[in-house]
């Protein structure tokens, strides 16, 4: 008797310490959503935070149910929580919508032995065990968190549980970032908005002045834009601005941030950067703009652009505003000299 006793002790308290090791994980994942509301850094967070409470040697997908449309988006990644850019695994994607379309978590164990209504007909998923659970905000399923593997009875009521919590995090923290999206981002190029580009403006001049470290500031703006609207119409330079704003963002960093600063003006901040730096990847973006061929009604039409760089503290300390205007004065300097090239402000007491 004292022996059951004694067994049964143990089991509870490796059960209880379980429970409270998962409600401190848990605890932390909040707090780890809760820090970034741009969407890139918030979909890996879920991801990480998610792969770190149910292991299992798991993948994941997180599904997103964007617009009135419903139109799906689809992320994948490995079980390190690294995104996967060229998964696209039909069956998953079957389930998942089976998933939203339900309401209900979806629990499988055996996919090559079970029965599955949801693929009746359909191509059978790249994996043996699959769990997903519907995310839901004000009562509306926005979308689909789900972990996979390869393993037989992979996942139980636990990781259900787990996923569940997780998924109701996840779901509150993505309508923050899409309400924050709407008031930082633009429309059309999905560029930061100018309020926010300035905000952030003054943090990065704040910390370069407080911790002696560098970055460069970039303006740039479409050649003869104005003349291109004239003649192919303003929705023709829409697909250009789309366009020419994809290339930018392509060679920045994920720390660098874009902003769409006035009609055809772009502005760009590269934190940690002197001007030489700087200088390359602005002169990428020009010859990569300058050699793309923008299609329109068969019709190639080459865009080129000006960019004019202030580097801090290489242009001299001073307010916001000075750094602007001397990056302002570059890019005129650009568009003066013929366009299509890149101009450096000069250093701390030389003229412009």
């Amino acid at each position: 008797v004292l022996n059951l006793i004694f067994r049964r002790a143990v089991i509870y308290s490796n059960r209880l310490r379980d429970r409270v090791e998962e409600l401190a994980t848990l605890n932390k994942v909040g707090h780890l959503l809760a820090t970034s509301l741009e969407n890139r850094f918030l979909v890996a967070n879920i991801a990480h935070a998610t792969l770190s409470l149910v292991k299992s040697e798991s993948g994941l997908m997180l599904v997103f149910a964007e617009g009135k449309e419903k139109l799906f988006q689809y992320a994948f990644f490995d079980q390190e929580g690294e995104k996967l850019e060229h998964q696209g695994d039909e069956g998953q994607k079957q389930l998942a919508q089976y998933v939203m379309s339900d309401r209900q978590p979806l629990l499988i164990r055996n996919a090559r032995k079970e029965k599955i209504p949801a693929l009746a007909g359909k191509s059978m998923p790249d994996c043996t065990s699959w769990l997903g659970v519907p995310m839901i905000i004000h009562d509306e399923v926005v979308g689909v968190l789900a972990v996979y593997t390869k393993r037989k009875r992979a996942y139980h009521f636990d990781q259900l549980r787990v996923l569940t919590t997780i998924a109701d995090q996840a779901a509150l923290a993505l309508e923050n970032a899409r309400l924050y999206e709407l008031a930082t981002v633009d429309g059309l190029t999905g560029l930061f908005v100018r309020r926010y580009f300035d905000q952030r403006l003054a943090e990065e001049l704040l910390r370069a002045q407080r911790y002696g470290s560098h970055f460069v500031l970039g303006l740039a703006d479409l050649d003869n834009f104005k003349q291109l609207n004239d003649t192919h119409g303003h929705q023709a330079g829409d697909v250009f601005l789309k366009k020419s704003s994809e290339i930018l963002q392509k060679n920045m960093r994920d720390t660098d941030l874009a902003a769409r600063y006035g009609g055809e003006e772009f502005a760009f901040i590269l934190p940690r950067t002197q001007l030489g730096e700087a200088q390359k990847v602005a002169e990428r973006m020009c010859e990569e703009i300058a050699s793309t061929d923008f299609s329109l009604g068969g019709e190639k039409i080459q865009l080129t652009i000006s960019i004019g760089l202030a580097g801090f503290p290489e242009s001299g300390e001073g307010k916001v505003t000075d750094v602007i205007a001397r990056a302002d004065k570059a890019l005129y300097l650009a568009k003066r000299e013929g366009k299509n090239r890149v101009i450096l402000a000069p250093k701390v007491g030389q003229r412009i």
